[in-house]
């Protein structure tokens, strides 16, 4: 698993301690002497008893399983790591993300590769916007949303092919406003692989309003996707210019392009 932590050195750089995992997390050889060390850099958490503390659940990695149920309760195995494919998905926060595919139609298969990257037990193809808009109102406090599809001028996330299931400006305040009232709290990290994403201060705002964190496109998604802080963005103002007083956050996951 990328990110575990299998050698320790001393400050000459000889190596004094070795430990290896299997795809689930158990150690193989050697033994865990601190508090990181399968998938260490993504926040996973060694406890004496050989229990991992992922975010909000304990982990069993010599069952391969969580001890309490998602709280999300998403899917049919609440208590499920990874959709049981280790070796290519974590689960730092022991929650339930919501990943969907919205309308592709013209670049078939285009968005295969962002699926299989992401670490979401299932992937919803075509929702209404009824269904999206319960998931992401009822999603736990926490929860990421990935969107791969199409996208409209003035924000709207194309879900299907029905003009009537768009994901439009409004239905994102909805979204922020039921959350607030329900007190479920903000979601994660939203990922918007569409066109127009994150064009205007309005729409980026209305994301901030419902999660902490959004990644999206300015523009069309070959122009590069940036992603947004609460603390970094000035509310209805024009994107900030970086200065020393305000550097803005750090690249985007793709290293290519800063928010500036």
């Amino acid at each position: 698993m990328l990110g575990s932590l299998k050698l320790e050195t001393n400050s000459s750089g000889s190596t004094t301690a070795s430990r290896d995992y299997n795809a689930f997390g158990s150690l193989t050889s050697g033994s865990n002497t601190g508090l990181l060390g399968f998938a260490g850099s993504w926040g996973y958490e060694e406890d004496p008893s050989g229990l991992k503390l992922l975010g909000h659940r304990w982990y069993d990695s010599f069952s391969g399983r969580f001890l309490t149920r998602d709280p999300a309760q998403d899917g049919k195995n609440w208590y499920g790591y990874g959709a049981n494919e280790p070796t290519s998905r974590i689960d730092p926060r022991g929650l339930s993300d919501i990943t969907v595919l919205g309308n592709d139609e013209d670049v078939p298969l285009s968005g295969l590769g962002f699926f299989l990257d992401r670490p979401s037990d299932d992937v919803w193809f075509h929702p209404t916007k009824k269904r999206l808009i319960t998931a992401l109102v009822a999603a736990d406090r926490g929860d990421n949303f990935y969107f791969w599809g199409h996208g409209g001028a003035r924000g709207s996330l194309f879900i299907n092919g029905s003009d009537e299931d768009r994901l439009t400006l409004a239905d994102i305040k909805r979204i922020a406003a039921l959350r607030l009232k329900y007190h479920r709290g903000k979601l994660g990290h939203v990922e918007l692989h569409s066109c127009f994403s994150a064009r205007t201060p309005e729409i980026i705002n209305a994301w901030l309003d419902a999660a902490d964190e959004l990644e999206g496109y300015p523009g069309v998604t070959g122009s590069g996707a940036i992603i947004y802080w609460p603390k970094t963005f000035t509310r209805h103002e024009p994107v900030p210019k970086r200065t020393k007083s305000n550097p803005g956050p750090p690249e985007t996951l793709g290293g290519k392009k800063k928010f500036t």
